[in-house]
């Protein structure tokens, strides 16, 4: 395990995008195909930024990217809080990715169905492939809760597969 410590925000968002950028390259020369999870939240928007920004939008094959989302929160995709939308207009949107590229959580269902319904499109992007994401990226809320899991709730010990 390998930990970086940075003296400021902007040098862990630098790291981060050039994190992105290598674990990209290495998965693409490698399958020819590089899977990510979003982090939802606030806390993501400036590394999206960053990644199309000039200094990182070139270093990436695009094309061979696929992006799925950790979270989502339970609002229409056109929502000014969803992640989704976040994530197309600081990310999708400047690089002009493929919508077939972007696997977003159907809001428009049940939270239930829609877990149910992502459940089955992560299984079909994989197929036979085990299903691993090549990264998946984090962020961590003010309240410590990362991921829609927020400490000492019930969630974090049921063990069921929903």
């Amino acid at each position: 395990m390998k930990i970086n410590v940075f003296k400021s925000a902007d040098e862990v968002l630098s790291g981060l995008a050039e994190y992105f950028v290598e674990t990209a390259n290495q998965s693409i020369k490698g399958k020819g195909k590089f899977s990510v999870a979003l982090s939802g939240g606030s806390s993501p928007k400036k590394l999206y930024e960053l990644l199309a920004s000039d200094a990182f939008k070139n270093r990436v094959d695009w094309n061979h990217v696929y992006f799925f989302f950790g979270d989502e929160r339970n609002v229409p995709h056109t929502h000014a809080d969803s992640n989704y939308l976040m994530a197309k207009t600081a990310l999708f949107a400047p690089l002009n990715i493929q919508e077939s590229h972007v696997f977003p959580v159907d809001t428009a269902l049940s939270p239930e169905a829609a877990a149910e319904k992502y459940t089955q499109e992560i299984l079909a992007f994989f197929g036979s492939e085990d299903l691993r994401f090549d990264l998946v990226l984090l962020g961590l809320g003010d309240n410590s809760h990362t991921a829609s899991l927020f400490p000492y709730t019930p969630v974090l010990h049921d063990k069921r597969l929903r």
